[in-house]
């Protein structure tokens, strides 16, 4: 997962305010208490900022691996 796929994900699941929130405002106790937009600034590596994401979520599979299908559209949509 890239930075950006993890950005438009959450935009696509809970919308462009509440993922905007999300990313300031929700404390990932698995990250020592720090955001998404504090994780990513300390170089926390994506795909870990967002499996801790999902953890604190309590998101199901659909959420989870949400940026694949937006991999597969995309690829879709250049064929």
């Amino acid at each position: 997962m890239r930075r950006s796929e993890l950005f438009e994900a959450l935009r696509h699941i809970y919308g462009e305010a509440l993922g905007t929130s999300l990313a300031a405002d929700l404390s990932l106790l698995q990250l020592g208490g720090r955001t998404i937009d504090q994780a990513l600034a300390d170089e926390v590596p994506v795909p870990k900022v967002w499996a801790a994401f999902c953890e604190e979520m309590g998101a199901g599979d659909e959420v989870r691996f949400y940026h694949r299908s937006i991999a597969r559209e995309k690829r879709a949509g250049r064929a």
